[in-house]
Protein backbone atom coordinates (compact mmCIF):
# COMPACT_ATOMS: atom_id res chain seq x y z
CA UNK A 1 0.00 0.00 0.00
CA UNK A 2 1.05 3.27 -1.03
CA UNK A 3 1.66 6.16 2.18
CA UNK A 4 0.48 9.38 2.24
CA UNK A 5 3.28 12.10 2.16
CA UNK A 6 2.69 14.71 4.82
CA UNK A 7 2.57 17.00 1.72
CA UNK A 8 -0.50 15.80 0.38
CA UNK A 9 -2.22 15.72 3.71
CA UNK A 10 -3.92 19.36 3.36
CA UNK A 11 -5.03 18.94 -0.29
CA UNK A 12 -6.88 15.30 0.98
CA UNK A 13 -8.06 17.04 4.40
CA UNK A 14 -10.77 19.28 2.45
CA UNK A 15 -11.80 16.49 1.01
CA UNK A 16 -12.09 14.53 3.65
CA UNK A 17 -14.25 16.99 5.35
CA UNK A 18 -16.73 17.19 2.52
CA UNK A 19 -17.60 13.64 2.03
CA UNK A 20 -18.15 13.25 6.11
CA UNK A 21 -20.57 16.24 5.76
CA UNK A 22 -22.80 14.41 2.80
CA UNK A 23 -22.76 11.39 4.34
CA UNK A 24 -24.41 12.94 7.36
CA UNK A 25 -26.69 14.75 5.49
CA UNK A 26 -28.05 11.34 3.41
CA UNK A 27 -28.26 10.12 6.93
CA UNK A 28 -30.36 12.92 8.14
CA UNK A 29 -32.39 12.83 5.19
CA UNK A 30 -32.91 9.11 5.33
CA UNK A 31 -34.52 9.16 8.94
CA UNK A 32 -38.11 9.72 9.15
CA UNK A 33 -38.49 12.13 12.08
CA UNK A 34 -42.57 11.01 11.67
CA UNK A 35 -42.27 7.40 12.58
CA UNK A 36 -40.85 9.08 16.25
CA UNK A 37 -43.94 11.81 16.51
CA UNK A 38 -46.43 8.73 15.76
CA UNK A 39 -45.24 6.79 18.66
CA UNK A 40 -44.94 9.82 21.08
CA UNK A 41 -48.74 10.15 20.39
CA UNK A 42 -49.54 6.83 21.07
CA UNK A 43 -47.94 6.83 24.42
CA UNK A 44 -49.36 10.40 25.15
CA UNK A 45 -52.80 8.48 24.36
CA UNK A 46 -52.23 5.40 25.82
CA UNK A 47 -51.19 7.47 29.32
CA UNK A 48 -54.57 9.39 29.03
CA UNK A 49 -56.96 6.26 28.47
CA UNK A 50 -54.99 4.69 31.65
CA UNK A 51 -56.11 8.17 33.66
CA UNK A 52 -59.59 7.25 32.23
CA UNK A 53 -59.52 3.88 33.47
CA UNK A 54 -58.06 4.83 36.78
CA UNK A 55 -60.76 7.31 37.59
CA UNK A 56 -63.74 4.72 36.60
CA UNK A 57 -61.90 2.28 39.24
CA UNK A 58 -61.77 5.23 42.32
CA UNK A 59 -65.21 6.12 41.15
CA UNK A 60 -66.56 2.84 41.26
CA UNK A 61 -64.64 2.12 44.74
CA UNK A 62 -66.80 5.07 45.94
CA UNK A 63 -69.87 3.54 44.22
CA UNK A 64 -69.14 0.03 46.66
CA UNK A 65 -68.79 2.26 50.03
CA UNK A 66 -72.22 3.18 51.60
CA UNK A 67 -72.95 6.94 52.35
CA UNK A 68 -73.37 8.39 55.90
CA UNK A 69 -76.32 9.65 56.40
CA UNK A 70 -77.10 11.35 59.83
CA UNK A 71 -81.47 11.89 61.10
CA UNK A 72 -82.22 14.25 63.58
CA UNK A 73 -85.62 13.48 65.05
CA UNK A 74 -87.67 14.11 68.50
CA UNK A 75 -90.04 12.87 71.00
CA UNK A 76 -92.95 15.45 71.31
CA UNK A 77 -94.43 14.39 74.96
CA UNK A 78 -98.08 15.23 76.57
CA UNK A 79 -96.93 17.47 78.85
CA UNK A 80 -94.68 19.38 76.27
CA UNK A 81 -91.83 18.62 76.23
CA UNK A 82 -89.61 17.87 73.56
CA UNK A 83 -86.32 15.00 73.40
CA UNK A 84 -84.64 15.16 70.48
CA UNK A 85 -83.13 11.80 69.29
CA UNK A 86 -81.20 10.78 66.47
CA UNK A 87 -77.84 10.03 64.84
CA UNK A 88 -75.50 9.00 61.91
CA UNK A 89 -75.69 5.88 59.90
CA UNK A 90 -73.24 4.21 57.34
CA UNK A 91 -75.86 1.72 55.97
CA UNK A 92 -79.25 0.74 56.59
CA UNK A 93 -81.35 3.32 58.96
CA UNK A 94 -83.26 1.73 61.43
CA UNK A 95 -86.88 2.52 60.53
CA UNK A 96 -87.59 4.81 63.56
CA UNK A 97 -85.24 7.03 62.67
CA UNK A 98 -85.64 7.08 58.66
CA UNK A 99 -89.01 7.78 59.48
CA UNK A 100 -89.13 9.48 62.88
CA UNK A 101 -91.52 6.88 64.03
CA UNK A 102 -89.79 6.06 67.66
CA UNK A 103 -92.71 5.05 70.46
CA UNK A 104 -91.69 7.79 72.85
CA UNK A 105 -93.67 6.82 75.70
CA UNK A 106 -90.93 5.33 77.41
CA UNK A 107 -88.74 8.84 76.81
CA UNK A 108 -91.83 10.97 77.91
CA UNK A 109 -92.53 8.68 81.00
CA UNK A 110 -95.71 7.72 80.03
CA UNK A 111 -95.52 3.92 80.48
CA UNK A 112 -94.91 4.38 83.95
CA UNK A 113 -97.40 2.61 86.22
CA UNK A 114 -98.48 5.12 89.50
CA UNK A 115 -97.09 2.97 92.43
CA UNK A 116 -99.95 2.15 94.80
CA UNK A 117 -98.20 3.24 98.23
CA UNK A 118 -99.53 2.64 101.38
CA UNK A 119 -98.37 5.96 103.12
CA UNK A 120 -97.89 8.93 102.15
CA UNK A 121 -95.05 11.87 101.13
CA UNK A 122 -95.00 14.94 102.64
CA UNK A 123 -93.32 16.54 98.84
CA UNK A 124 -92.88 14.28 96.27
CA UNK A 125 -92.19 10.72 95.14
CA UNK A 126 -88.13 9.04 94.53
CA UNK A 127 -88.03 8.43 91.08
CA UNK A 128 -86.40 5.07 90.31
CA UNK A 129 -83.28 4.75 87.56
CA UNK A 130 -85.86 4.75 84.90
CA UNK A 131 -87.59 7.83 85.87
CA UNK A 132 -90.87 6.30 87.38
CA UNK A 133 -91.86 7.15 90.67
CA UNK A 134 -91.85 4.91 93.54
CA UNK A 135 -93.47 5.12 96.64
CA UNK A 136 -89.94 6.00 98.63
CA UNK A 137 -90.32 9.65 99.46
CA UNK A 138 -87.96 11.62 97.76
CA UNK A 139 -84.80 13.33 99.87
CA UNK A 140 -86.22 16.72 100.62
CA UNK A 141 -84.19 20.12 100.34
CA UNK A 142 -81.32 21.36 102.99
CA UNK A 143 -83.37 22.71 105.83
CA UNK A 144 -82.89 23.87 109.82
CA UNK A 145 -85.49 25.49 111.47
CA UNK A 146 -85.78 26.30 114.35
CA UNK A 147 -87.89 29.95 115.64
CA UNK A 148 -87.23 31.15 111.90
CA UNK A 149 -86.05 28.62 108.68
CA UNK A 150 -82.06 29.65 108.64
CA UNK A 151 -80.91 30.56 104.71
CA UNK A 152 -80.04 27.13 103.04
CA UNK A 153 -76.48 29.09 101.74
CA UNK A 154 -75.29 28.70 105.38
CA UNK A 155 -76.23 25.47 106.31
CA UNK A 156 -74.14 22.06 106.00
CA UNK A 157 -75.05 18.77 106.75
CA UNK A 158 -72.65 16.04 107.73
CA UNK A 159 -73.37 12.33 108.07
CA UNK A 160 -70.88 9.05 108.95
CA UNK A 161 -72.13 5.86 108.49
CA UNK A 162 -71.60 2.52 110.67
CA UNK A 163 -73.10 -0.72 112.06
CA UNK A 164 -73.66 -2.26 115.27
CA UNK A 165 -73.03 -6.10 115.84
CA UNK A 166 -74.69 -6.54 118.74
CA UNK A 167 -78.24 -8.21 120.35
CA UNK A 168 -79.56 -6.99 117.31
CA UNK A 169 -77.20 -5.55 114.55
CA UNK A 170 -78.43 -2.10 113.28
CA UNK A 171 -77.35 0.08 110.34
CA UNK A 172 -76.34 3.88 112.25
CA UNK A 173 -76.40 6.93 110.42
CA UNK A 174 -74.92 9.99 112.60
CA UNK A 175 -75.88 13.42 111.12
CA UNK A 176 -74.66 17.09 112.04
CA UNK A 177 -76.20 20.06 110.45
CA UNK A 178 -74.67 22.99 111.51
CA UNK A 179 -75.96 26.69 110.28
CA UNK A 180 -73.21 29.47 110.49
CA UNK A 181 -73.59 33.16 108.53
CA UNK A 182 -70.46 34.88 109.23
CA UNK A 183 -72.30 38.61 107.97
CA UNK A 184 -74.58 38.39 110.47
CA UNK A 185 -74.46 38.70 114.69
CA UNK A 186 -76.90 35.59 115.49
CA UNK A 187 -75.23 32.81 116.93
CA UNK A 188 -74.08 29.59 115.25
CA UNK A 189 -75.74 26.74 115.95
CA UNK A 190 -75.31 22.64 115.80
CA UNK A 191 -77.65 19.84 115.67
CA UNK A 192 -76.76 16.51 116.06
CA UNK A 193 -78.38 12.97 116.10
CA UNK A 194 -78.48 9.78 114.79
CA UNK A 195 -81.13 7.49 113.28
CA UNK A 196 -80.91 3.61 113.61
CA UNK A 197 -82.49 1.03 111.56
CA UNK A 198 -82.69 -2.68 112.90
CA UNK A 199 -81.44 -5.61 110.90
CA UNK A 200 -84.14 -8.45 112.02
CA UNK A 201 -84.64 -9.51 108.32
CA UNK A 202 -87.19 -7.78 107.79
CA UNK A 203 -85.39 -4.51 105.54
CA UNK A 204 -81.82 -4.17 103.91
CA UNK A 205 -80.83 -0.82 102.15
CA UNK A 206 -80.62 -2.21 98.34
CA UNK A 207 -80.70 -0.31 95.13
CA UNK A 208 -84.62 -0.38 95.04
CA UNK A 209 -85.61 3.22 97.06
CA UNK A 210 -87.35 2.47 100.23
CA UNK A 211 -88.43 4.80 102.86
CA UNK A 212 -89.34 4.32 106.60
CA UNK A 213 -91.26 6.47 108.90
CA UNK A 214 -91.56 7.40 112.52
CA UNK A 215 -92.79 6.40 114.68
CA UNK A 216 -95.07 3.98 112.91
CA UNK A 217 -92.12 2.10 111.61
CA UNK A 218 -90.66 -0.16 114.21
CA UNK A 219 -87.39 -1.10 112.91
CA UNK A 220 -86.36 3.02 112.88
CA UNK A 221 -84.71 4.57 116.05
CA UNK A 222 -84.12 8.03 116.34
CA UNK A 223 -81.32 8.63 118.91
CA UNK A 224 -80.39 10.95 121.42
CA UNK A 225 -80.61 14.90 119.61
CA UNK A 226 -78.80 17.88 121.34
CA UNK A 227 -79.17 21.95 119.94
CA UNK A 228 -76.16 23.74 120.78
CA UNK A 229 -75.39 27.31 120.05
CA UNK A 230 -72.13 29.15 120.35
CA UNK A 231 -71.24 31.52 123.22
CA UNK A 232 -72.36 33.79 124.87
CA UNK A 233 -76.09 32.32 124.94
CA UNK A 234 -73.91 28.69 125.23
CA UNK A 235 -77.68 26.92 124.04
CA UNK A 236 -77.86 23.34 124.81
CA UNK A 237 -81.26 21.58 124.55
CA UNK A 238 -81.83 17.93 124.58
CA UNK A 239 -84.42 17.09 122.21
CA UNK A 240 -86.89 13.97 121.46
CA UNK A 241 -88.19 13.50 117.84
CA UNK A 242 -91.84 13.31 117.11
CA UNK A 243 -92.10 12.75 113.12
CA UNK A 244 -90.87 11.81 110.44
CA UNK A 245 -89.16 9.76 107.95
CA UNK A 246 -86.04 8.64 106.69
CA UNK A 247 -85.44 7.17 102.63
CA UNK A 248 -82.45 4.86 101.62
CA UNK A 249 -81.12 3.07 99.10
CA UNK A 250 -77.99 1.56 98.15
CA UNK A 251 -76.10 2.18 94.79
CA UNK A 252 -72.72 0.93 94.07
CA UNK A 253 -71.01 0.93 97.86
CA UNK A 254 -72.66 3.90 98.77
CA UNK A 255 -76.24 4.78 100.91
CA UNK A 256 -78.25 7.29 99.13
CA UNK A 257 -81.06 9.31 100.61
CA UNK A 258 -82.87 11.88 102.79
CA UNK A 259 -84.53 12.35 106.08
CA UNK A 260 -87.03 15.01 107.12
CA UNK A 261 -87.26 15.08 111.16
CA UNK A 262 -89.31 16.96 113.63
CA UNK A 263 -88.35 17.50 117.42
CA UNK A 264 -89.64 18.45 120.75
CA UNK A 265 -87.34 20.01 123.43
CA UNK A 266 -87.19 17.35 126.15
CA UNK A 267 -87.13 20.12 129.23
CA UNK A 268 -89.01 23.36 128.77
CA UNK A 269 -91.26 25.07 126.53
CA UNK A 270 -92.54 23.54 123.20
CA UNK A 271 -90.37 24.92 120.67
CA UNK A 272 -90.76 22.63 117.76
CA UNK A 273 -87.04 22.09 115.69
CA UNK A 274 -86.95 20.58 112.02
CA UNK A 275 -84.45 19.66 110.59
CA UNK A 276 -84.17 17.69 106.93
CA UNK A 277 -81.19 17.21 103.62
CA UNK A 278 -79.92 14.91 101.43
CA UNK A 279 -76.89 12.88 101.90
CA UNK A 280 -74.80 10.44 100.47
CA UNK A 281 -72.10 8.40 102.16
CA UNK A 282 -70.14 5.33 101.18
CA UNK A 283 -70.87 2.12 102.82
CA UNK A 284 -68.55 1.61 106.34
Amino acid sequence: MKRLSRSTLPFLLPCLLWACEDHVREDLEGHDVSEELDVSEELDDDAQQLDEELQDLEEEHELDQPPTLCVDCACHCADGSILPYGGCFTGPIPEEYLNCSRDCRAECGELCVEPSCSSSCPGSHWLDFAGCPTCACAPPELAFVTHEAHPAEHLSLEVEASTYIGGIDRWVFAFRWRYDDPSSDDEELTFTTTVRIQNLGQFAPSPEPATLFFPEDSLLEIGDALLEGTPPSGLQTNMQAVSGFFSIRLVDGVYQGGLSLRFLPLDGPPAQLEVAGPFEVPVP
